[in-house]
């Protein structure tokens, strides 16, 4: 119990505390305070009903349809790359995939990308002095690319990598649906509505956030109702910064999806340990079996200076390496 006058708190709500000085009071305080206690909690019960709601459902256990496990303390892109010099925000575990699922959610396929740590929600962020950066969602720095390849002959596919990501995918493993998890999807998606691939790119408006955990909601008929098991995969993990839109690349200038890129030394808006090429993969992690598998990806050229963009494949999933371990106990 605190002073009279003084409010304490309870959540983000403020209850007044009323201690009584005489008898008569005493004896009508506890009415008073539980009638105010009755309707703080109707006012807060619907306040926070639509919040529950949302997180039960993400909760509710749609069917689990694919899942794979992606190696701990990769978050090195090609084994080489420094984390950004900020330790509140993009401190070490908030880049590194723990664990990738797709379920079934009726109408929806429900994505979800596990990270090794969450970061905590800023409460403050500005451009400049005037003017403050607004998150739009429940992802703060983190871009979660999901390339999908599912068995349409006569879809268009593509091997470029979401602009800014700076990479492309190997011969026979093109994708045909792309989801985007980002800061800003609204913004994102005008950026790519001149993009050739921009028609097979979906940027989710809702993205949901349990601690380390993110899920968003695709319907089937932009995807497809075909079971997830068919199709083949890349996710990669990106950082993702509002105030870098674009920069020069060797042949052409192009906007980047707000994707923080990768230098030769780290800073307080990009990566650290890029070659001098303008080839380095703005990939900081990416779903592979095994750190090494990861490693020869994103290298690329000789491990010295790249000479072009690096080549992901697409994998199937359970996770080719992981199958044979599984198999094998």
């Amino acid at each position: 119990m605190g002073r009279p006058g003084v409010q304490v708190e309870s959540g983000r709500h403020f209850l007044p505390v009323v201690r009584a000085k005489s008898a008569s009071l005493k004896q009508n305080a506890p009415v008073a305070r539980t009638t105010h206690v009755k309707r703080f909690l109707r006012t807060t019960a619907f306040a926070v009903l639509p919040a529950l709601t949302s997180v039960s459902a993400a909760l509710a256990a749609p069917n689990t349809v694919v899942e794979a496990v992606d190696p701990d303390v990769d978050d090195y892109g090609p084994g080489t790359y420094l984390y950004p010099l900020e330790p509140y925000f993009l401190r070490r575990g908030v880049f590194d995939l723990k664990r990738f699922r797709v379920r079934d959610g009726g109408d929806d396929w429900i994505f979800e990308v596990e990270v090794d740590r969450p970061i905590d929600r800023p409460i403050e962020l500005r451009a400049t002095r005037a003017r403050y950066i607004r998150f739009e969602g429940e992802v703060f720095f983190q871009n979660f690319d999901i390339y999908i390849r599912t068995p349409k002959d006569k879809e268009t596919r593509f091997d470029r990598s979401i602009p800014g990501r700076n990479f492309k995918f190997a011969p026979g493993h093109e994708w045909n649906r792309a989801v985007v998890i980002t800061p800003y999807p609204s913004h994102v998606a005008s950026l790519l509505t001149e993009w050739d691939a921009g028609g097979s790119t979906l940027v989710p408006n809702v993205v949901r956030r349990i601690g380390p955990r993110f899920f968003v909601r695709v319907p089937k008929e932009q995807i497809g109702d075909r079971n997830p098991k068919s199709w083949r995969y890349a996710v990669t993990v990106s950082g993702a910064l509002p105030l870098i839109q674009d920069y020069r690349r060797a042949d052409r200038d192009y906007t980047t999806a707000l994707t923080m890129p990768v230098r030769p030394q780290p800073g307080r808006e990009h990566f650290g340990g890029a070659d001098l090429s303008p080839y380095n993969p703005a990939i900081i992690d990416l779903l592979a079996p095994t750190r090494e598998d990861q490693k020869k990806m994103l290298a690329g050229g000789d491990g010295h200076r790249r000479t072009s963009l690096v080549e992901i494949k697409l994998t199937e999933i359970p996770l080719p390496r992981a199958a044979k371990r599984a198999a094998a106990r």
